[in-house]
């Protein structure tokens, strides 16, 4: 896990929203010809309703394993098409189960309007032609979007329709076109999880050999971020997915530890010969010249007694005590990809 320390940076580049009827066709527009890096809507998706998906993902994510090559990272819902490039089986999976996987994720949001269709709802109102999701050149619908836990780095990386796509998927035009990304937050950890966003874009030369084995390129050798944000829970995020981008993942806590503290005095069942003569002599004071009977003193000279040592009290046991650090919380997000060609064509959305 990096520890690499990141503030909030380079805001001027971002447009905030806090509403979502604020969002408008031009904001896409302006992230794709780079007059703005990105888009935060504020309180996209209500409190309430985060709060209960979250519960249902994190029961989710305890039965799911990590992401191949992303430790912390685990994909709960929905599928990524990128995956079935070069691999017509994993192709026929995908199409086969998209409308099931999107379905599951409308169940987790449930009885809510899930985040894709409020999204894809909302747009084809902006945009004249209107939005839906993308279909494959033979007509399958693809999927709406996955939802991940990104506990662990997501390390730079781009996303582009052209290298994550086979040449024989989709229409001519699709290829190069402007292409953003939507994350909507569900969840988001007290120290960690920024979206991190650079202004730059890798040949495919270039971006090979930079990640290399990896699933995506370290931060420094990135050099200096654009764009640096720290999403709030229920927040949309539109950014140029073209571009590299990363999230940070949530820190790792020292593990718990229990710790012995021992008791600052200790206790003796006897008490030196000097201190017992005094006792007895104290006690034959209090029961009228006689022997120190104790069924004859009263309670008080026999809790005097037991205060001076006469009657030890048995040691107490050492106290164990559990140091827990408090709990960073989750990154939950689901993101998906929009597509933008001619004005005079639909936005298409997919995962």
């Amino acid at each position: 896990m990096s520890m690499i320390h990141l503030c909030e940076m380079g805001l001027r580049r971002v447009r905030y929203l806090y509403s979502r009827d604020e969002l408008m066709a031009q904001d896409f527009i302006d992230i794709a010809s780079g007059i703005i890096e990105a888009v935060v809507v504020r309180n996209f998706v209500e409190d309430k309703i985060c709060l209960q998906a979250s519960e249902r993902l994190v029961d989710i994510a305890e039965r799911t394993p990590e992401t191949s090559g992303t430790p912390g990272v685990k994909r709960l819902l929905g599928q990524c098409f990128s995956d079935t490039k070069g691999n017509h089986r994993a192709r026929s999976f995908y199409v086969e189960y998209a409308i099931a996987e999107h379905a599951r994720i409308q169940h987790i949001f449930a009885p809510y309007t899930c985040p894709p269709d409020s999204l894809i709802a909302l747009l084809s109102e902006k945009f004249p032609s209107g939005a839906s999701l993308i279909s494959t050149k033979d007509g399958r619908k693809l999927s709406s979007g996955i939802v991940q836990q990104l506990n662990g780095d997501v390390l730079g990386h781009e996303n582009k329709l052209e290298r994550d796509a086979n040449p024989e998927d989709f229409p001519e035009d699709f290829y190069g076109a402007s292409q953003i990304a939507g994350h909507v937050y569900v969840d988001v950890p007290l120290v960690g999880g920024e979206l991190i966003l650079w202004k730059k874009s890798l040949d495919q030369q270039t971006y090979d050999s930079m990640r290399g084995d990896s699933h995506g390129i370290s931060f420094p050798s990135i050099g200096l971020p654009e764009v640096v944000l720290k999403p709030q829970r229920g927040d949309l995020i539109l950014f140029n997915s073209r571009n590299l981008h990363a999230t940070r993942g949530v820190p790792t806590l020292p593990k718990v530890e229990e710790v012995e503290e021992d008791e600052d005095e200790e206790y003796e069942d006897e008490e030196s010969d000097d201190e017992d003569m005094d006792e007895e002599a104290e006690l034959r004071i209090i029961n009228g010249g006689q022997g120190p009977a104790c069924d004859q003193l009263s309670t008080t000279a026999c809790s005097e007694t037991a205060r001076r040592g006469k009657f030890a009290t048995p040691p107490l046991a050492p106290i164990r005590t559990v140091r827990k650090a408090p709990s960073l919380g989750n990154s939950l997000a689901l993101s998906t990809f929009i597509l933008l060609r001619d004005p005079c064509k639909p936005i298409l959305f997919w995962s």
